[in-house]
């Protein structure tokens, strides 16, 4: 559990994968200014990357580690630079490798903890899946998943049928609470295939995007949600 912790490594964005880097591809990193830059992930008591819940006016973010902000600054990062523009404190439910069943599971859960004036997913890659395991924990299956170890997935994921529909049966859920609730609801996706983003550069891990394509998704959003 990341409750109450603060680390210099997370995920992708490991000390390993760094040196490595640095041995390999010394030059992209200086080219992303990754070289001596140090990154803060510090996590509240929910385990989550912002600071914690209150009851100011809030924005909630929905995702996976682009929305965490993997390899990122916080204060790079895409839900810290909208929140930071409106004027709303930020609530970055983001999860490292989840999916959009998490994105709404954690809706669902926190939504009244937060009362947030506006909910914004970006919605995980579909070929995802959130599972409960024997002790009732929530593990996400993807790609990277041994189908050997879970089966469940090599079923699920024979058909891109069973991934989109799930995406989609989530997203409208969220929306439906946001509805219900009377909250401002936003899905990145739409802005994001109307608009694809120019900028390429890379986080430190060199495995997520950069400070400029984290700039350039928060302009977006930010200038549709002003219209």
């Amino acid at each position: 559990m990341l409750s109450n912790k603060t680390l210099e490594w997370l995920g992708t964005d490991s000390e390993e994968n760094f040196n490595n880097n640095k041995k390999f591809f010394s030059s992209i990193l200086q080219e992303n200014n990754w070289l001596t830059k140090k990154i803060i992930y510090k996590f509240n008591s929910h385990g989550f990357r912002c600071d914690e819940f209150t009851d100011d006016p809030t924005i909630m973010f929905l995702g996976c580690s682009m929305t965490l902000g993997v390899g990122m600054t916080h204060e790079d990062t895409w839900p810290y630079l909208v929140a930071e523009k409106l004027n709303l404190r930020l609530a970055n439910l983001g999860v490292g490798g989840s999916s959009c069943d998490t994105a709404f599971r954690l809706c669902y859960e926190f939504v009244d903890k937060i009362k947030p004036k506006i909910i914004v997913i970006r919605p995980p890659d579909a070929g995802r899946i959130e599972l409960f395991t024997e002790n009732n924990k929530p593990i996400n299956l993807g790609p990277w998943t041994s189908i050997h170890k879970h089966s469940y997935y090599k079923k699920w994921i024979v058909s891109e049928s069973n991934a989109n529909y799930q995406k989609l049966k989530n997203i409208l859920a969220i929306e439906k609470i946001c509805i219900d609730k009377k909250i401002k609801f936003y899905n990145t996706e739409p802005i994001e295939n109307n608009h694809p983003l120019q900028s390429t550069d890379l986080g430190r891990d060199l495995a997520h995007p950069g400070v400029k394509w984290h700039k350039e998704l928060a302009d977006l959003i930010l200038k549709d949600l002003s219209q």
